[in-house]
């Protein structure tokens, strides 16, 4: 799929200093939000710890017998780590981008960079494409969850 890019001279566009004000105030409230973005995740990932380690903790290996050699709460704390750890990656992403936006456009600012500028707005365009593929999985997701409510009514009707 070949995505057309609009073109524009150098002149199209310009950024009055209200504008380059608002924009700079902008990134600014970025950072304050990636920042603390980073810490409630970072406190989110010291309770997870806590939590994985204290039910690890309270598998114990009483009732242990040869028809089930392993313990069910291991395999499920494991399972359970995993896909948080997976989760919370991913989650983080968008964090990422916020902060590079923040930082890239201040310093564009105040270096006078119109490249750093573009990079900035690179980091905000890749923030709301996150947020879009995000949302369309999650709207295929009720999308089915509908679908399958519907199927099994009527299922359950006949």
């Amino acid at each position: 799929m070949n995505e057309t890019k609009p073109e524009f001279s150098r002149g199209d566009v310009n950024l009055d200093n209200e504008g380059a004000y608002f924009l700079y105030q902008a990134a600014g409230w970025a950072r304050f939000l990636s920042i603390t973005g980073f810490v409630v995740y970072g406190l989110l990932i010291l309770m997870f710890l806590i939590g994985t380690v204290a039910m690890g903790g309270g598998a114990s290996r009483q009732g242990f017998s040869p028809m089930m050699p392993y313990d069910p709460s291991i395999i499920f704390g494991w399972t359970f780590f995993i896909t948080m750890a997976i989760i919370m990656a991913v989650m983080c992403i968008p964090l990422v981008h916020l902060y590079n936006f923040s930082v890239r456009t201040r310093r564009a600012f105040a270096e006078g960079n119109s490249q750093m500028l573009t990079q900035s707005f690179r980091s905000l365009k890749n923030l709301f494409v996150f947020y879009g593929v995000v949302m369309i999985i999650y709207l295929s997701f009720l999308f089915l969850s509908f679908v399958f409510g519907i199927v099994g009514g009527i299922l359950a009707a006949m």
